[in-house]
């Protein structure tokens, strides 16, 4: 698969391990200028301190988080920061997990539609407690939308103003870019707290 840059992009991804398996998920942040090592090592550790301070306590005691790893995606020679802060911090939810492969999508709106333009994470490690049959709890699949909403305005913008969360495309109708586009993102949501699945975080599946 060829590398498309996305031009003054970031990616941040937050590491951690359910049940021995590892899992992460991706966030974009772009800059008004191509960034600096010292922005990528800041991000890294605001999106850490986001993992920790606002993810881990809505999960369960068997997600443990692991690190974040921000890199510079705007060409394949750029800087790559990882940062540990904080490793080994469990959820905080005091009850068994849910099996690895089952999670919930927390959809990443902008003000356009289409493929293109909307991103979205797959979160494991809620409480067995929060699941009401096939569904998440409302109350719970709230808590999940708001620790995304804490995001750039509790933990990224105080350091870093002028980082803004995107979603960022680099495919167009199943074919590479040649450069990729981001979109600032407006929304967090769940479409519907229908439980969803990811093989790759059964065990012996993935990583």
């Amino acid at each position: 698969m060829p590398f498309v840059p996305v031009p003054k992009t970031i990616a941040c991804d937050v590491i951690a391990e359910l049940f021995g398996q590892v899992i992460e998920n991706t966030l974009y942040f772009a800059f008004p200028d191509e960034p600096l090592i010292s922005e990528v090592a800041q991000l890294s550790s605001s999106v850490a301190e986001w993992a920790v301070g606002a993810l881990c306590p809505v999960l369960s005691e068997d997600y443990i988080y692991k690190r974040t790893e921000a890199r510079g995606i705007w060409d394949q020679a750029q800087p790559a920061i990882t940062n540990v802060v904080g490793t080994n911090t469990p959820g905080a939810v005091a009850s068994p997990g849910a099996p690895g492969g089952t999670c919930i999508a927390v959809s990443f709106r902008t003000a356009y539609g289409g493929r293109s333009y909307r991103g979205r994470n797959f979160v494991s490690g809620f409480p067995l407690n929060a699941c009401e049959g096939n569904q998440l709890a409302t109350a719970y699949a709230s808590g999940i939308v708001e620790a995304y909403e804490a995001l750039v305005p509790d933990y990224v913008a105080d350091d870093l103003p002028n980082a803004v969360h995107v979603v960022a495309s680099r495919f167009s109708l199943g074919a590479p870019r040649v450069t990729g586009i981001t979109t600032p993102i407006n929304a967090y949501l769940m479409v519907n707290r229908d439980l969803d699945s990811q093989r790759r975080r059964l065990t012996g599946r993935g990583n």
